[in-house]
């Protein structure tokens, strides 16, 4: 979830957000971790994720926006690192590395993920979403300061490099159509968060339409289009 948005009042009842969460353990239950694996999050903004990712082993935090990460419980990590993936380096290697809705942000996103490899274990995973088609792009991407979206081709490129890509999925199926018009139609109006006030039936709905998603990414299943994109890339030893 982007720090922007929870400002805006996105909360994490939304289905989004609660979608994201099993999109996380759908994903990790194929990397078959062990419980006492080393993990950083990064880009983790309120941290969101860490009530999923400390079941798996020690988790460290690492964001540029030191607030953010304030605002975490302290059970929760074991590590808190204010700065920039870019200029980050650590002596002990993870197993684990999870970036949720931060490459999109950043301008050297080829740096980032040369960073990102140099601070994971041979054979450790990263694990990531971003928002694809660039086409998509519009006045909220623009607000939450994405610098681009992805298309697969595109970032199993910028992977390959260091990584083998061992699942990749477009993700909310169901919402290609309303969105895609949805964005064509305000693409030029005044940058902010698009996400709209839901009643609680309709967030249940598409909650369950999001989480059959996740099951489908638990069986290794991928979809062919979406809003954006999930996976796994592993690092080459």
């Amino acid at each position: 979830m982007d720090q922007r948005d929870v400002e805006a009042g996105i909360g994490r009842e939304y289905f989004t957000n609660r979608f994201q969460l099993d999109i996380l353990k759908a994903l990790l239950s194929r990397t078959k971790l062990r419980e006492t694996a080393s993990i950083l999050s990064i880009g983790c903004g309120e941290g969101n994720e860490l009530e999923v990712l400390k079941r798996y082993g020690v988790v460290d935090v690492l964001d540029i926006d030191g607030e953010a990460i304030e605002s975490i419980p302290k059970g929760d990590y074991c590590r808190c690192i204010v700065g920039d993936i870019c200029d980050f380096k650590s002596v002990d290697k993870y197993d684990l590395i999870v970036g949720l809705e931060v490459l999109e942000h950043i301008v050297a996103d080829a740096k980032a993920v040369e960073c990102i490899a140099d601070c994971m274990k041979p054979g450790g995973f990263f694990v990531f979403s971003v928002p694809a088609h660039q086409f998509l792009f519009s006045s909220h991407d623009r607000f939450l300061n994405h610098v681009r979206r992805y298309s697969s081709k595109g970032l199993k490129s910028l992977l390959s490099g260091r990584f083998t890509v061992a699942f990749l999925s477009f993700r909310y199926f169901f919402l290609f159509l309303p969105v895609f018009l949805s964005k064509l139609v305000n693409r030029d109006r005044d940058a902010g968060v698009e996400a709209p006030k839901l009643p609680g039936f309709l967030n249940e709905f598409l909650y369950l339409l999001c989480r059959f998603e996740a099951y489908l990414f638990g069986l290794g299943i991928s979809l062919p289009l979406g809003i954006s994109l999930v996976g796994i890339a592993k690092r080459r030893t």
